[in-house]
């Protein structure tokens, strides 16, 4: 009887000590993920992540998430430290999109390529983690504290400075020398094919590069607008991921803490000679042809659900005539 109740006692504390809680089941499952990630298995890491009990509001568990998602596009941290971010050129805000461009990562020849949509999955990994609604620095400290949220921020803003170079690598038809128009995969002149007036206007008078009026835009993104023939939502989707793209880098820069070190170059200038000319007071998100707190709308589906009205889309047209072309020339 005795030793019936010894073993009965102790299959109790093994099944209570044996069957790890879930908060310990995933912290097995993020080391775990992150040996996957030491040995390039890229795809074993996500697959256990997406499989485990999953908690977006769990550090660990988001950066683990999101870095297995750069591994699998290809992204590096170390070759941007070492190697990509020494062609930054912050002088203005004219050039720093075409230095993004001269990244090592940066040469995209197909639409949504996986390398592209897996590092847009890791940056959207980090970016709405703790089911915020309305993704920002201050919503981010909110959920995981400052020290943390900050660190965050760090990965996000390396991941940004590829995507950027990815997507306007293609969409601006670039070279490796990141000047628009001077690749040879689309032949546009322009990011977008404007028929707003004032989007016209813009481009005739204000030194915008290779982009002038009746310029071709990028055919990937031609039937965006809502309001003409032959529209399609994904093309409306990609002009607002170059959008958001840009909204929640320039929260970043402006509120994100910077090691002292200079392994990101001078962020301290970008902050200054670039976030400050597009995003302070009489930048160009204050040109008067653009709605009052265009800049501050970080959500890529309420880009999609507001611009997919026909009598909203000038107002994002505008954002890339007066933005985009003025600081990619």
């Amino acid at each position: 009887m005795l030793k019936n109740q010894f073993l009965f006692i102790l299959a109790i504390v093994c099944l209570l000590s044996c069957n790890p809680d879930d908060s310990e089941q995933r912290g097995y499952d993020v080391d775990t993920a992150r040996y996957y990630l030491t040995q390039g298995n890229c795809d074993a890491a996500i697959n256990l992540l997406l499989s485990t009990k999953i908690d977006t509001s769990d550090y660990d568990y988001v950066r683990t998430l999101s870095s297995a998602y750069a591994c699998r596009a290809g992204f590096s941290e170390l070759t941007l430290l070492e190697s990509d971010v020494a062609n930054l050129d912050a002088t203005d805000e004219t050039t720093i999109i075409g230095s993004f461009v001269k990244f090592s990562t940066s040469p995209e020849t197909t639409v949504d390529s996986s390398n592209y949509s897996d590092l847009l999955e890791a940056i959207n990994t980090i970016l709405y983690a703790g089911s915020v609604s309305n993704p920002s620095v201050a919503n981010r400290v909110s959920v995981f504290g400052s020290s943390h949220a900050n660190n965050l921020n760090l990965q996000l803003i390396y991941m940004y400075l590829a995507l950027f170079g990815k997507y306007f690598y293609y969409y601006g038809d670039s070279d490796s020398n990141g000047v628009k128009a001077a690749g040879s995969n689309s032949n546009n002149t322009c990011l977008f094919s404007y028929t707003d007036a004032a989007s016209v206007a813009f481009v005739t008078t204000q030194a915008t590069g290779s982009c002038v009026s009746g310029g071709d835009g990028h055919p990937e993104m031609a039937n965006a607008d809502p309001a003409l023939g032959g529209y399609e939502p994904e093309d409306l989707r990609r002009m607002c991921e170059g959008y958001i793209m840009l909204t929640n880098l320039l929260d970043l820069i402006a509120n994100t803490t910077f090691p002292s070190s200079d392994e990101l170059g001078d962020m301290n200038s970008i902050k200054t000679n670039v976030v400050d000319n597009i995003y302070g007071a009489g930048g160009y998100c204050d040109d008067p042809s653009l709605p009052a707190g265009i800049c501050d709308e970080r959500r890529q589906s309420e880009c999609e659900s507001t611009y997919s009205n026909a009598a909203n889309f000038p107002d994002l047209e505008r954002f890339y005539a007066v933005i985009f072309e003025q600081m990619f020339i």
